[in-house]
């Protein structure tokens, strides 16, 4: 028997199935939508970000220092190189103020001593018996600007009195020897004629005095040239004595001994006096004008190079001017010319050392390094003293 039941306590069933439904559909919707932004704020926290590009600077950084890396050090933390566009490729003066140079090989390795050498010295920040100071060093390279060396160690160049170059050190014919003109030799800060023999890393002075000693050495390496106190002297190695010879007057200290060691060829302020060992003129060239103490003679001494506002090219044979730089800017202060070619040899501002091929006026960088000039170049190995394999 079914009991009546009132409207108000009336039930309806389906009410509380829909309700628990949209309730769990709600709760369900709730769940998801905080899993999903749960889940993009986490992906905005451990997404990786890729970091900045390098700079040009630390790029340049990485490449010194994977560079350097590979390079030999000194005891003392320094780099021994033998290329010098490293030089110029790390443009920072920690770096190039703290590098050493493997020495020459020894006089009879065939291959290093086969060819012609350019010798320069370089004034630079050296560490030398410990200690750091700016000082002169000596150094060769390959006519190519290939395998940079050092003549000799700075300590033996400066000597106990940490003596300083004044002139153009010259090496001799067969390389064993260079004599060097320095002040500060003595502890009373005398100027001496240094002799250095660089087989046995020795130094001897051998004459005190002034005046541009402007050093040739003989053919066969046994005699030294050179003006002293304003005389022309002779130093022979093996009896180690300095004799007088015929006085050879030459503008600013410039004397050349050519023609296998028979003739002197001096620049005069107007003209080149060739005489013989007497000191009699044979002939001379008379120059278009005046010239002053930047000259350089060809080592076969058919060109002379002068200085006289502007730079120019001797021919001597023809006896005229076969080029003339276009301004005294351009104009090398300090060059010589390659023994085989006779192009012009010389540093230029802000590129490095070049060679000027002054009858097709094309100019070739040879060392890209700005930082140094050829101070009191020359060439030496010429002719090798290996022959028969020099070019």
């Amino acid at each position: 028997m079914n009991t009546p039941q009132t409207a108000g306590s009336k039930f309806n069933w389906r009410l509380p199935i829909r309700s628990k439904a949209s309730s769990l559909l709600l709760l369900i919707v709730c769940a998801l939508s905080i899993t999903l932004f749960s889940g993009c704020s986490d992906s905005e926290e451990n997404k990786i970000v890729p970091p900045p590009p390098l700079t040009k600077e630390e790029l340049e950084k990485i490449d010194r220092d994977r560079a350097l890396s590979h390079l030999p050090k000194t005891e003392d933390g320094r780099y021994i190189i033998t290329d010098p566009t490293l030089l110029n490729r790390f443009k920072s003066w920690e770096i190039w103020n703290n590098v050493a140079y493997k020495l020459e090989e020894p006089l009879d390795n065939k291959e290093f001593w086969s060819k012609p050498r350019i010798m320069f010295a370089w004034y630079t920040d050296q560490i030398v018996n410990g200690k750091k100071m700016m000082k002169h060093m000596v150094l060769s390279v390959n006519l190519d600007g290939t395998d940079m060396r050092q003549v000799l160690p700075t300590e033996l160049l400066i000597g106990d009195f940490e003596a300083s170059l004044t002139h153009n050190p010259v090496r001799s014919p067969n390389n064993r020897y260079l004599i060097a003109s320095m002040t500060g030799c003595t502890e009373d800060n005398r100027i001496c004629k240094a002799l250095f023999d660089l087989k046995n890393m020795t130094r001897e002075n051998i004459a005190y005095g002034g005046s541009p000693p402007d050093f040739n050495w003989t053919p066969d390496s046994e005699n030294i040239i050179f003006y002293l106190d304003s005389e022309l002297k002779k130093y022979n190695l093996a009896t180690k004595t300095l004799t007088d010879l015929p006085m050879v007057h030459s503008g600013g200290g410039t004397l050349y001994l050519r023609d296998n060691g028979k003739t002197f060829v001096a620049s005069r302020q107007s003209r080149l006096e060739y005489s013989d060992l007497n000191g009699k003129i044979i002939k001379h060239i008379d120059f278009p004008s005046n010239n002053s103490e930047l000259h350089q003679l060809s080592i076969d001494g058919k060109f002379f190079y002068y200085r006289d506002g502007i730079g120019e090219i001797l021919d001597t044979e023809k006896r005229q001017v076969v080029y003339s730089y276009p301004s005294h800017d351009k104009s090398p202060e300090k060059m010589i010319f390659d023994p085989y070619t006779n192009e012009a040899i010389f540093w230029l501002n802000n590129i490095g050392v070049v060679k000027h091929d002054f009858w097709a006026d094309n100019t070739k960088t040879i060392i890209d390094a700005d930082i140094f000039t050829l101070y009191y170049s020359s060439i030496i190995n010429y002719p090798p003293i290996f022959k028969n394999v020099d070019k």
